[in-house]
């Protein structure tokens, strides 16, 4: 056979410019994925007949990540068709790639199905990254177990061993990967479950480890767990790791433990910025805005400059306090010397001048802000909802859906909170819809929000509905349905709910024996208000004034006058109500002369009466006439 040389010539320059075409093809696909040109990446694809001789196997990844940012499975299987056709199948990196895709799609199944037919391969196998990608997948699906079972099968598989042939630090990323994942899942019990399954591997765990383990911790406001891991902290030397301290921080201030916190803030010498952030919104988180300003101001005076979360905490704390001068000090500040880049500051300036009732500074500060989040729509969509403006929260709801932002959780709630205030029922409905059609009727802020419209549309199953679709039901939750029942004439339910909270892990607050006492006192059942009452001693509550006024009211309206006198003779703070109920009671039992003794002692005390005290005096007359003339 005889070769034509002009015909090999010509054939070996357009094989070197397919190469340098499928150079300048790489180069530019991942120029545009880089840039978050995802859509026009795609598109120099779908739109080159000739895409296939143009392209390496280095082109992929950079494709699929563009289909995986624009949950496209429609693109993301025609890829995967060309990588067939290309014999590129059992490419580690492509099928890694490819597995990611689908996740991020939703499509688990494929993904699942993808990784079952090419890990038998034997040199995808021992690929770790493939591994990880399975196990991210089922994590982030919720399929924890399933990621689980994957885990110690990548321990496990076959004669590779390819588990034994990874680092100690890898082995750890890993684990702290699950960890992280259930957490992000409210799962965080499942997540505290593998800690000491890592400590048994015998991994050598750092900071990241800690922190993980400590946010799950956080999150079940696991005390008893959280102290030991606390004591590891310290045995291993991470005490002092800027992670770990923050960690420690935020978890004994999440459980209410605010000295605890205090003390590993001191015991940190070079405290960065993160940990001063961290011990302010401890503070503010636990109500003690005071001790908030006082170390925002120390912070000041030191060397650490405040970033955006420490105005954002400050400004907040100024709003719990009513400190409106401070507040605008800071906000004039702010216009000197501004914070770029961070739409938290204007959020808490926001939040902060509805809070103090003034609505028109806040509608100032919104309209100059060049990007309005969904956190700004929801700050001044929430301060005109607690200024009792609730068709402006409505209109401005509407503004933000034109404006192309897509409502949260928050947003969502406060426009139902709007839809209470203005008897909206339907309206309400629509919204709760919404949220069903998001996924976000799982949100606990959301779930007690529509318990709360339901309660007071006086459809109590509905609430009891939104209720079971709550995905991690937290005690604001539960307190609302404890609420609801009671307002709608189901004392009995209401007070079931008690040891269901029990039984759920949580521990009862001072909201929930105050709503608890307010059905027994509707049903006059003496033997579980002092139960209920019991609760309250061995749970150690503060001697709250509105627990002390229910406990007040439930006994007189049980009848049991004697322990009403100890509980208003305990009291160290009686405001009007109690001396109110106290002086009621006495009228209903029939000994009028002790409501005037108490009248004048109340008026001795400093206690301005109200119409209720003289109504109270009245109907007192009126029952010892009535008992006379018996």
């Amino acid at each position: 056979m005889q070769f034509n040389g002009g015909f090999i010539s010509r054939s070996f320059s357009v094989l070197r410019n397919i190469s340098l075409s499928a150079n300048h093809v790489n180069a530019n696909i991942k120029a545009l994925v880089q840039q978050g040109r995802y859509q026009e990446a795609l598109e120099s694809y779908s739109k080159d007949p000739n895409f296939p001789l143009r392209t390496s196997r280095f082109t992929f990844p950079s494709l699929l990540k563009a289909c995986a940012s624009l949950s496209s499975f429609r693109y993301g299987g025609a890829l995967q068709s060309t990588i067939i056709k290309m014999g590129l199948s059992f490419d580690p990196y492509i099928v890694t790639s490819l597995i990611r895709m689908y996740v991020k799609c939703g499509s688990l199944c494929s993904a699942v199905k993808l990784f079952d037919n090419v890990a038998q391969c034997e040199v995808l196998g021992e690929d770790v990254a493939l591994w990880n990608s399975i196990i991210d997948g089922y994590s982030k699906n919720g399929f924890f177990e399933e990621g689980m079972v994957q885990f110690r099968r990548m321990q496990a598989y076959g004669r590779l061993e390819c588990f034994e042939k990874l680092e100690n630090k890898y082995n750890i990323a890993v684990w702290n990967s699950m960890i992280n994942g259930f957490c992000e899942n409210g799962l965080w019990r499942n997540g505290l479950q593998l800690y000491p399954l890592a400590k048994g591997e015998g991994l050598e765990l750092g900071s990241t480890t800690f922190s993980s383990v400590l946010t799950a911790c956080s999150q079940g406001e696991d005390i008893e767990f959280g102290c030991q891991l606390h004591c590891d902290v310290v045995k291993t030397g991470f005490e002092s790791d800027p992670y770990v301290s923050t960690s420690l921080l935020t978890f004994y201030s999440k459980c209410g433990f605010v000295e605890d916190a205090e003390r590993v803030f001191y015991l940190v010498r070079n405290r960065e910025v993160g940990l001063w952030n961290s011990m302010i919104s401890a503070y503010v988180n636990c109500g003690c805005a005071n001790d908030a300003l006082d170390l925002y101001t120390e912070m000041r005076h030191g060397q650490v400059a405040p970033d955006s979360f420490t105005i954002s905490n400050a400004l907040i704390a100024c709003s719990m306090i009513g400190l409106f001068y401070l507040g605008t000090m800071i906000h004039g500040e702010l216009i000197k010397r501004p914070l770029n880049g961070n739409v938290a500051v204007p959020s808490a300036l926001l939040t902060m001048y509805s809070r103090l009732g003034s609505l028109e500074d806040a509608y100032r500060v919104f309209i100059q802000m060049k990007e309005k989040d969904v956190v700004a729509w929801g700050s001044m969509i929430s301060g005109s909802c607690e200024n009792k403006k609730f068709n402006k929260a409505l209109e401005l709801y509407k503004t933000m859906e034109s404006d192309g932002v897509k409502p949260d959780a928050n947003v969502i709630a406060s426009a139902i909170i709007a839809c209470v205030g203005l008897r909206e029922g339907k309206l309400g409905c629509c919204f709760h819809g919404l949220a069903i059609k998001d996924g976000l009727d799982l949100d606990s802020f959301i779930g007690s929000t529509l318990i709360e419209f339901y309660s007071k549309c006086g459809q109590p199953d509905m609430a009891r509905n939104a209720f079971s679709n709550v995905l991690q039901k937290n005690l604001v939750v539960w307190n609302s349905l404890i609420s609801c029942y009671s307002q709608n004439g189901l004392p009995d339910v209401s007070i079931t709910l008690l040891p269901q909270i029990l039984q759920d892990g949580l521990y009862l607050d001072s909201v929930s024996i105050t709503t608890a006492l307010a059905a027994v006192s509707q049903m006059a059942a003496l033997l579980k208000g002092k139960t209920i009452h019991g609760y309250h001693i061995r749970f150690q509550l503060p001697s709250e004034i509105q627990v002390e006024n229910a406990l007040l009211d439930m006994y007189i309206k049980c009848g049991c006058f004697t322990y009403a006198q100890r509980v208003f003779h305990s009291m160290s703070n009686r405001d009007v109500v109690a001396w109110n109920s106290m002086m009621a009671g006495y009228g209903s039992h029939g000994q009028c002369h002790k409501a005037i003794v108490l009248f004048h002692e109340m008026r001795n005390s400093g206690t301005a009466p109200d119409e209720i005290t003289f109504l109270s005096l009245y109907l007192s007359a009126i029952i010892v006439v009535s008992l006379m003339k018996v």
